[in-house]
Formats: C-alpha cells, structure tokens, sequence
C-alpha cells in the first residue's frame, strides 16, 4: 500500500472517527436542557463542517493523484486539443461572417469601383486563407484527440491486462501449493495403508496361526506397530 492510499485511508477513518463520536456526545448532551442541548447542536454543526472539510481534502487529494498520473496528463492533454478545435471553430464562424458581409455590399453595389472592388476581393482571398489554415489546425487537433484517446485506451487495456495477468499468477501459485498439499497427503496415504494392511496381515497370521507360541510373537510384533501408529 503506497502513501497516497494510507492517506486516502487515514481520513476515512477520521470521518468514521469524527461521526461516532459526534453522534454519540450529540445523542448524550441533546437530552440534557439548556445549555447542554445548545452544546449538542453545536456538536452537530462542528460534525457536518468536519465532514465537509475531510471530504473536501479527500476529493482534492484524489484530484492532485489523477492530474499526476499517466491518464491524467493524457486528459489534460485531450482537453487542450478539445479546447483548441473550440476556440477555432469560433473563429471559422468569425471569419465565414466576414465573407459574408464582404459579398454582401458588393452585391448590393454592383456599381463599386474598381479599387473598392479589388480590396474586396483581396480581404475575401486573405479571409479565406485564414479559413484553410484554420481549418487544417483543427484536422490536426482532431487527429491528435484520436491518437490521444487510443493511447488511453491502450493503456487502461495494459493495467486491465497487468492485474489479469496478476490474478493468474495468484491462481498458478495456489495451484503449485495445492498440488504439494495433495503429494503430502498421497504420501501419507499410501504410508497408512501399508501400515494397516501389515497389521491386518499380521492379525490374519495370528487367527490361522495353530502354535501358540508362534501366535505369541506376532501379538507382540502387532502391539509394538500400533504403539508405533500412536505415536505419528
């Protein structure tokens, strides 16, 4: 855990901290009379303004972490283009009412004179420069959005794909335990096994066993291996 989220941690639990206690202090003094329940409506009031405040620094924090992050200063970046293509825009409609104007006069004096003419047509042709390059800023930021979002979305794939690939290993790790918990408990098995059925080959011996002496022996050789079985 970084520091970053043991302080988005901390004041998590001072707002849990500052409710109950509030709460509590509030819920004591309200039923008292004057000035105890003054003191506990003031208690109240201090409850929701502390609240307000840590929420307040816990939502700047969050903010600061963004803006600092990778994504945020793509964001930010994003934003920029969005806000350039706005502004430019507004100046295409700026320049188009130009045009507009210009033709406008001279279609409604068809008699202008030559130099009035020719100024128009240069305002108009400057105009439209102006409009081509506007217009080319604005492909070139709209092309430098798009690139900016398939970057993002590159990289929250990566971090998607970087905490799968984190799952995995978790589940490949409790597999490899497993699997050694399951070898220790085949062993153990199997061990047992052998152990009860050399005992049970054991009593089978004594049962057809015809010499008592003979049947005396494994009874020992029985007892030692079930002292032995008590002591795993």
């Amino acid at each position: 855990m970084d520091n970053n989220e043991n302080n988005n941690l901390l004041i998590h639990l001072l707002q849990i901290l500052i409710g109950v206690v509030g709460l509590a202090i509030a819920g004591i003094l309200i039923r008292f009379p004057f000035p105890g329940n003054l003191i506990a409506l003031l208690i109240l009031l201090a409850l929701i303004v502390g609240y307000r405040y840590t929420s307040g620094m816990k939502a700047k924090r969050k903010e600061k972490e963004f803006r600092d992050s990778f994504l945020g200063q793509m964001d930010e970046k994003r934003q920029n283009c969005l806000d350039k293509i706005n502004v430019l825009k507004k100046e295409l409609k700026h320049i188009d009412g130009n045009i507009n104007e210009i033709e406008a006069r001279l279609k409604s004096n068809p008699q202008a004179n030559s130099i009035a003419y020719k100024e128009s047509q240069k305002l108009i042709e400057g105009f439209n420069e102006e409009k081509k390059l506007r217009q080319s800023k604005i492909d070139f930021y709209e092309l430098a959005q798009t690139k900016l979002n398939q970057i993002i979305k590159n990289h929250q794939l990566t971090e998607d794909l970087k905490m799968k690939r984190e799952k995995l290993e978790a589940l490949r790790e409790n597999n490899i335990d497993e699997v050694a918990d399951m070898e220790g408990m085949k062993t153990f098995i199997d061990y047992e096994k052998e152990y009860i059925e050399t005992i049970d080959e054991l009593s089978l011996k004594m049962l057809e066993s015809r010499s008592s002496e003979n049947a005396e022996v494994l009874k020992l050789e029985l007892v030692e291996m079930t002292r032995e079985l008590r002591e795993l």
